[in-house]
This record gives C-alpha cells, sequence and structure tokens, in this order.
C-alpha cells in the first residue's frame, strides 16, 4: 500500500470512528487494532513529509507554486507519498458485517482489511 493511499484511509478510519454505527465488538476491535497498526507504519512516513515541508518553507508559513523552492519540494514530497508502506492488517471477514449498512466512505476505510469467504468457509 502506497503511503498517499494509506492516509486517505486513515482518515476515512478516523471519520468511521465517529459514526454511531453499531458494529460488532470483535469486529470493532480488529478496526481499532489495523487502524493502530495504521498509525504506527505511516508515523515515520509522516515525520519525512513534514521534515521536507519544514526544510523547504524557510520559516514561511506555506510553500506556493511561486516560489523557487516549489519544484524540488513537491518531488521530495512526491516520492514519500509514493513510497510503499510495509502493513498487514488483520483480516475482517464480509460476514462479520452482515446487516450493516455502513457508508461508502467506510467501506472504502475498510476495504484494505476485508476478506470474503470462501465456499463453505462461512
Amino acid at each position: 500500500m502506497k503511503y498517499a493511499e494509506s492516509k486517505q484511509i486513515m482518515i476515512l478510519l478516523n471519520k468511521m470512528s465517529l459514526t454511531d454505527v453499531s458494529i460488532p465488538i470483535q469486529t470493532a476491535i480488529k478496526i481499532l487494532k489495523n487502524r493502530q497498526s495504521l498509525t504506527d507504519a505511516i508515523r515515520p512516513y509522516a515525520d519525512m513529509e513534514n521534515r521536507i515541508f519544514n526544510q523547504y518553507r524557510n520559516g514561511k508559513q506555506q510553500l506556493t507554486p511561486d516560489d523557487s523552492e516549489w519544484e524540488e519540494c513537491n518531488a521530495k514530497t512526491l516520492e514519500v507519498l509514493e513510497s510503499d508502506i510495509p502493513i498487514a492488517f488483520e483480516k475482517i471477514k464480509l460476514s462479520e458485517l452482515d446487516g450493516l449498512n455502513l457508508p461508502m466512505s467506510s467501506i472504502t476505510a475498510l476495504f484494505p482489511m476485508l476478506e470474503a469467504e470462501k465456499e463453505g468457509d462461512e
């Protein structure tokens, strides 16, 4: 999974935690463990991204395309965003979510964690 994708999943997981969707406790615990694993996995990449921004801002509030450092900063940031994040999620079987009506953003957040059952596995 790329760092850029993992950042989006983290945003969606955090948004999901603010909803009042009732999820079976074992499934909720898996989701929380996976969110923590993702937090731990992306922390070094977020730190790298912040160091790059701080290096090129030179005390400014933010960089703009008019700044001479913009292209170099953008290239280095893109390199971090394209980095592969080593993460292994605890899988959640689709049957664990049976009967739940989740918004698409929640399904998107959970998608890398979902596992379809094989026939006779249910």
